[in-house]
């Protein structure tokens, strides 16, 4: 269910990064909507995950520390989208599809596969 959420979430904000729909538009306010409707399903995720795993396990998983700055970060932007300056905000929403990497296995596998060459690779 979160796989679909994450998919359809990015889905929506390539959508809305296409269309760019005029401040006050229906449109605008449609896409405003979904993304708190996302932002909330998330944060529920986050939520759960944290208590289900109370807090030193959860901590100690990466990608655990991953969704909660991507999802505290869409929490601090919501408020903030029509101050100037903020905007930029909404681009670490993006980062959201990332998590799919922790579902998946196989992905999983070559992202920890590519950052175990980095450190090599900069020493090198």
């Amino acid at each position: 269910f979160v796989a679909v959420v994450i998919l359809a979430s990015f889905a929506i904000s390539c959508l809305d990064a296409e269309l760019v729909p005029d401040e006050g538009s229906d449109l605008h306010h449609l896409f405003a909507n979904v993304d708190i409707i996302f932002t909330v399903l998330f944060t529920i995720e986050v939520g759960v995950n944290l208590t289900a795993n109370w807090w030193t396990p959860f901590w100690s998983v990466g990608w655990n520390s991953f969704d909660f700055v991507v999802v505290a970060v869409s929490l601090i932007a919501l408020p903030l989208e029509t101050v100037p300056g903020f905007t930029s905000f909404r681009l670490i929403r993006v980062f959201r599809v990332v998590r799919l990497f922790n579902r998946l296995q196989s992905l999983r596998k070559i992202i920890n596969a590519l950052t175990a060459a980095i450190v090599p690779v900069i020493h090198a």
